[in-house]
């Protein structure tokens, strides 16, 4: 995943705001060479320049923590933040997904299975 597409990441539902500093990004990232942390900064300083955005180094550890986290494990994300305890990753930095399971079949089961159930006994009534 590239550094463009952590923009995406860190603020789903603003992505159009984002195009200039994705463009300003990919040029950066063109260069692909190490940055001392204040040149990233600047760097980064510079891609948003009139796009009216806010964004810091430190927004990326939320949406890098969680991809980390969802392609590897929770325990490279941590060691990769730097915390000593995988229980702070998990609750500030690892977007939780809160996304169930479809059950729909096994609720649909159980509804026949009580009318099933219910059937003889409203039969024997009569």
């Amino acid at each position: 995943m590239t550094g463009c597409e952590f923009v995406f990441l860190f603020n789903e539902h603003e992505r159009g705001r984002y195009a200039r500093l994705q463009q300003s990004l990919g040029e950066l990232e063109a260069e692909a060479t190490p940055r001392s942390p204040g040149r990233v900064r600047e760097q980064l300083r510079q891609a948003r320049e009139g796009t009216g955005i806010t964004v810091t180094p430190h927004d990326f550890r939320r949406p890098i923590a969680t991809q980390v986290a969802i392609q590897t494990t929770v325990g490279n994300a941590t060691a990769l933040l730097g915390h000593a305890d995988e229980g702070t990753t998990l609750r500030h930095y690892v977007r939780r997904t809160h996304i169930a399971p479809d059950l729909r079949i096994v609720i649909d089961q159980l509804v026949q299975q009580a009318e099933a159930d219910e059937a003889p006994e409203s039969q024997l009534g009569r």
